[in-house]
């Protein structure tokens, strides 16, 4: 005789509905049809019968359950006899083995695990074969040793939140939920503490109940969530890299999560300090949660992230080759950033200046791609989440622009990191810009699984690497490249350019040598290599550049007070005449500005405008204009002071084009010039942005 989740809820909605209820109506409820229902009827009998009690009736078309009988039957549910009895279906197999993994004191074994869940050892197998699949979803992953056994690893935040989640697994009714806390709290027994859980369960209300409020309280099902957080605490060694804002230093959860901590380590438990910014963020967000109606569900990320990608397709007219693999790698990344959202935990991004300076056109481009997908859930993201993904659609277009008519690269580079796809992006992308044109394609693991021997298998190693390593072509780097390490990765580089035979390199290098004093002979000349093949134009034959398509006479500067639609005649004008696109583009431009707003603002005060599809433009073709007199557009916080329009035949050769507004439009001193009109003539502009564009991106 066994009790599983489905017949447990079957048990508690009989009791909360009076004990009887149409068939139909708990078939629904329950997910189940009527033969699945009545088979559920007969292996909870079964239960019943053996403790001599009332079994449940049905009759065709009711089914009936004595509530006389429920204290007796609720004695049992709840007391040791729910643990040797509980039958764990697949899901909650895979739930459990996450908890105990995560939270044990003891090395978690094949066999420890075989005998908590009583499964053979195939079905382990294979659960943590299905188990691996569903973590990395989230951006964990699982690993396994002799000596330490099953270890779980990657962001600690969201592995804590993924815990909370399997425990809620077992949250449908409240037997199953008595189940799992109560393996869970063996789990924290076996931890060996001065302090019980259910003593210290109390001891933590108590503190709470002190510092609440009218506007400092929680649900009790809040309560019971802070609770399994602060145990994680104590169960968990590594620490969540948070950094709460000065603001919130100020807030009473501060405080409270303070008093916490100090009396966590007054009996004795070992908790490291930084844990209070992860337990301030829990309180805070608690109170959030308390109403989670307008809480997106984890099934709609799919359909976000295939929106958020469609609407940055539109935005920047390009077509996305490998566009299922595209959303399955960002989808790694926007799983636990849906649970930060969900909790309410803010994440500081210390790279997110630097993104946005760096990268400015895309991220402005995310962003509107994320207002575009009309989900207001995740209109809520910070700048920080933002630049996060800025770096995924940043590091497709720039790599897509090196990789355009190359054969498949015969040299691998491995990424080794820490914290997520985020990361392993914007290592890539700089990789790809630093080495072209040399290529190489791209591997990436964690942190945790890299083992020094895997180098062998690959040209150069970079990343979150120890640096006591033997081998020279494993280098560690930081997320943004500092000049120490763009040179050391440019000297390994060296043996597989064909600089030496390269005789446009070994002139302009003798003329270097001839006026200067050059300090570091192989960085001058592999940059120097760089330089030439990147002005070459064999990459631009098949996607020309900016200066390759755009002329002085393609410059506009505005001095007179003119509206969107005169603007649009005025630029659009030759385009038409000379055939480049047809006569409804600045038409269906303004129809999409009607539509959809500023909906390409690639930098603040900076509009790139195309049209909606390919089949309005029969040609290639840029126009530039600074307004004297900004524009206000409808919807949108930003005056609007310099104008672009796009024209491109395809989703293809413009490419190279955005590449370069990127790098031309996170100038600080261009953007300037143009915000306060400061360009006299077209020709001083078009002399900027070529001496932008000539420097090395």
């Amino acid at each position: 005789m066994e009790l599983n989740r489905q017949g447990l809820s079957l048990i508690e909605y009989l009791y909360d509905n009076g004990g009887q209820i149409q068939m139909s109506q708990i078939c629904k409820y329950l997910s189940l049809s009527k033969r699945s229902l009545l088979y559920q009827v007969d292996k909870m009998n079964d239960f019943l019968r053996e403790n001599q009690l009332s079994e449940i009736v049905s009759t065709g078309q009711r089914i009936m359950l004595s509530v006389e009988e429920q204290k007796k039957v609720e004695k049992i549910l709840f007391s040791q006899e729910i643990k040797n009895r509980y039958f764990l279906s697949a899901e909650e197999r895979l739930a459990l083995i996450t908890i105990v993994i995560a939270v044990s004191h003891i090395p978690s074994t094949t066999e420890s695990l075989c005998q908590l869940m009583d499964i053979s050892k195939n079905t382990l197998v294979t659960d943590i074969a299905a188990l691996k699949k569903k973590l990395a979803e989230v951006g964990l992953f699982l690993h396994s040793s002799n000596k330490t056994g099953y270890e779980l690893s990657g962001d600690e935040t969201t592995l804590r939140f993924y815990v909370i989640e399997c425990l809620r697994v077992f949250f449908g009714n409240k037997y199953s939920k008595y189940y799992i806390l109560s393996v869970y709290q063996e789990l924290y027994q076996k931890g060996e503490f001065s302090e019980s859980y259910s003593s210290l369960y109390r001891k933590i209300m108590n503190k709470m109940d002190m510092f609440a409020d009218k506007n400092l309280r929680y649900t009790q099902e809040a309560l019971e969530e802070i609770y399994l957080h602060i145990t994680l605490i104590i169960l968990r060694k590594k620490v969540p890299d948070i950094t709460i804002h000065q603001e919130e230093h100020t807030k009473q959860e501060h405080q409270l999560a303070r008093a916490i901590m100090l009396d966590l380590q007054k009996k004795g438990f070992s908790v490291q300090k930084k844990n209070e910014n992860y337990l301030t963020e829990i309180l805070l967000s608690s109170r959030r949660q308390n109403d989670r109606s307008h809480i997106f569900v984890e099934e709609n990320l799919i359909e976000f992230t295939m929106r958020l990608v469609d609407n940055f397709e539109k935005l920047a007219m390009i077509r996305l080759e490998s566009k299922k693999e595209y959303i399955n790698k960002l989808l790694l990344h926007i799983r636990p950033m849906y649970y930060r959202l969900k909790y309410g935990i803010k994440i500081h991004n210390i790279l997110n200046q630097e993104i946005q300076e760096k990268y400015t056109m895309f991220f402005h481009l995310t962003k509107k791609a994320i207002e575009l997908t009309n989900q207001k859930y995740f209109n809520e993201l910070s700048d920080d989440e933002v630049a996060y993904l800025c770096i995924y659609f940043a590091g497709w277009m720039n790599q897509n622009v090196s990789e355009i008519g190359k054969e498949d690269a015969p040299y691998k580079i491995l990424l080794v990191v820490s914290d997520g796809n985020s990361t392993s992006s914007l290592i890539q992308l700089q990789l790809v810009n630093l080495l072209k044109p040399l290529h190489f394609s791209y591997d990436v693991v964690s942190s945790r699984q890299f083992m020094s021997s895997m180098a062998e298998k690959y040209a150069l190693v970079v990343g979150d690497i120890p640096r006591e390593n033997t081998f020279s072509h494993v280098i560690p780097v930081s997320a943004i490249l500092t000049e120490s390490q763009r040179n050391r990765i440019l000297q390994w580089s060296i043996r597989f350019s064909n600089m030496n035979n390269d005789d446009d390199l070994t002139r302009l290098y003798d003329i270097i040598q001839m006026h200067c004093t050059i300090h570091d002979e192989e960085i001058l000349k592999v940059k120097l290599f760089s330089f030439l093949n990147e002005n070459s134009g064999t990459e631009s034959s098949q996607i020309p550049s900016l200066l390759q398509i755009m002329k002085v006479n393609d410059l506009f500067l505005f001095s007179e007070k003119m509206d969107i639609d005169q603007i649009l005649f005025v630029m659009s004008r030759d385009f038409v005449i000379k055939k480049i696109v047809k006569a409804l583009y600045p038409v269906n431009i303004l129809h999409l500005l009607q539509t959809m707003g500023a909906y390409g603002e690639i930098s603040k005060g900076v509009l790139l405008l195309h049209a909606e599809d390919v089949s309005y433009c029969n040609g290639l073709g840029i126009r530039i204009g600074n307004l004297e007199y900004p524009l206000r557009l409808s919807g949108n916080p930003h005056e609007i002071h310099t104008i672009i329009l796009l024209s491109t035949p395809d989703k293809l050769k413009h490419l190279r084009i955005l590449k370069n507004l990127s790098q031309l439009f996170r100038n600080a001193d261009f953007l300037n010039r143009l915000e306060k009109g400061m360009f006299s003539t077209k020709e001083q502009m078009y002399k900027k942005i070529a001496q932008i564009l000539s420097t090395e991106e």
